[in-house]
């Protein structure tokens, strides 16, 4: 069978070419000292955002910035903080490695990865029950330590006002914070102390502070007066 003359034949697709390397006299021309300064400087792109903008190298915009005299943004390495430290707040302290992170500015992960790097368990002991295991002077000691940060501070007056509602919504609606947020302040207060210190709302019945609870509120009160 004969093929229809004006037929045409199906083209191939054609692959999505590499970034090109231009030459430096090329490359001057399209990214200007100006527009790169503009972009990167004051508009705060990064690098390879500029690279893509310009449909160009990573490494030919950091030619062009070297060569304008623009000084590259720096972004040191995270120093990690004594091995001793990162256990001793991991394991005996039982912070996440979440809240750990953001005390030092750096994620979970990071921390995480120090951890085993290092060879010390990432991984906190469960809080015991909370009935009444826990003396005041040990719960005195442990709040002045929660105390010395915002966000220990901030810990400590969300788990004061937490015992008198019903439920941990009920307390994040009137904080107005949200229940997940509030939960979690709660459960790393617990684990920094070693003792859980709310019966969560279950089955209808309201949620109720432990006996190690009043005995960190006492300690509280205590710190507060000292």
């Amino acid at each position: 069978m004969t093929e229809h003359p004006l037929r045409i034949k199906d083209a191939p697709i054609a692959k999505p070419s590499a970034r090109r390397p231009y030459s430096w006299d090329e490359l001057s021309v399209r990214l200007t000292r100006d527009e790169l300064h503009k972009l990167y400087v004051e508009q705060g792109w990064t690098l390879s955002a500029v690279a893509r903008r310009f449909d160009t190298t990573l490494a030919g915009v950091k030619r062009a910035a070297k060569c304008y005299g623009i000084p590259l943004r720096q972004h040191p390495r995270p120093r990690q903080p004594d091995p001793e430290w990162l256990n001793e707040q991991r394991v005996t302290h039982r912070r996440t490695m979440k809240d750990i992170g953001a005390e030092i500015d750096v994620n979970g992960d990071t921390v995480s990865r120090w951890m085993n790097r290092d060879g010390a368990p990432t991984h906190a002991e469960t809080p015991r029950t909370g009935t009444g295991s826990l003396t005041c002077e040990a719960a005195s000691e442990l709040v002045r330590s929660e105390t010395r940060t915002s966000s220990g501070r901030r810990r400590i007056d969300r788990f004061t006002r937490v015992s008198a509602y019903p439920t941990l919504r009920a307390a994040a609606k009137d904080l107005g914070v949200t229940r997940e947020a509030l939960s979690a302040q709660i459960r790393t207060l617990e684990h920094r102390m070693g003792v859980l210190l709310v019966h969560r709302a279950v089955s209808g019945l309201p949620m109720r502070p432990t006996p190690d609870a009043y005995t960190v509120i006492d300690a509280i009160r205590i710190v507060t007066l000292e």
